[in-house]
């Protein structure tokens, strides 16, 4: 009862410095990554990539019924929850990591509370989804790690290779990258593509997967050392991305996120290999 009054009083601290603006409306996209990192944000049917919300809650002001709204309930107050999603959500928007981290971890000890019952498995790892990615803009990398391969993995145990468990995949496999783990990421991903063969090589989470190996196989961060890409790794990205960018354009169209992304990373994969060519040719005359 301390733990949840504390939070809530926290919670009504961070409201009450909000801009006026910020409390996102129901027209808004969110997309995998509206930071750093490209990560699923929302519940399990808001989790993937280029979807929209369902309806918003209008005011977030009311946070006085986060306070004990469950307490002595058997059930989960769902409009309070989709509140401090929403809350999280949009101080993510605005950079307030640390704040987004109380809302969310804030939600993640209520959902656990004894008193609350009949919480599914899956809120509670759309909530750490959501903490996940506080922890990565924050610079808490393990912590932010330990929770992204927890997640993959009680999905893939929950429901096996469905949709977000992909997504929970792409996560996972964008931190590793993002962190210099590229050998990692390769490895983890080129596991993960054969799951796709249930949605089909033309779903939005397919494309996602493949684009995002493909990413691996080409990556090159000069802040984090790491043996640079070979040549075959390039020109498998290249092709993977070429397919990808084929598919994107006749299933989804030319201006969506996806086609948009994947003529990006093909862009800068070509230009990776024009800036290693010398190198490989070294390489290969010693």
């Amino acid at each position: 009862m301390v733990m949840l009054m504390s939070a809530a009083s926290r919670l009504e601290c961070i409201v009450s410095r909000l801009p006026s603006g910020l409390v996102p409306k129901s027209s808004r996209r969110q997309y995998l990554g509206p930071q750093k990192h490209s990560w699923s944000v929302g519940s399990a049917a808001r989790s993937a990539e280029l979807e929209h919300f369902p309806p918003r809650v209008s005011s977030l002001h009311s946070l006085h019924l986060l306070s004990g709204r469950s307490m002595g309930r058997p059930e989960v107050d769902f409009l309070g929850d989709n509140a401090m999603c929403n809350l999280g959500l949009g101080l993510m928007e605005v950079d307030k990591h640390d704040d987004a981290r109380v809302v969310f971890e804030a939600q993640l000890a209520q959902l656990r509370h004894p008193m609350i019952l009949h919480v599914p498995e899956s809120a509670i790892l759309d909530v750490q989804t959501n903490l996940s990615a506080c922890y990565g803009n924050l610079g808490l990398t393990e912590k932010a790690l330990v929770l992204f391969r927890e997640m993959h993995a009680k999905r893939m145990a929950m429901d096996g290779p469905t949709p977000n468990t992909l997504v929970a995949a792409y996560n996972l496999g964008t931190m590793l990258i993002d962190e210099g783990r590229r050998a990692e990421a390769i490895a983890f991903l080129r596991n993960q593509l054969p799951h796709t063969r249930r949605l089909g090589p033309d779903h939005e989470k397919t494309l996602m997967l493949r684009m995002l190996y493909a990413k691996a196989l080409a990556y090159i961060n000069d802040d984090v050392q790491m043996p640079p890409p070979t040549r075959d790794d390039c020109r498998e990205a290249i092709n993977i991305l070429t397919d990808v960018l084929g598919r994107a354009r006749r299933v989804l169209g030319p201006s969506h996120p996806i086609t948009t992304r994947a003529e990006d990373w093909l862009q800068t994969t070509r230009l990776v290999v024009r800036g290693l060519e010398f190198r490989w040719l070294v390489q290969e005359s010693m």
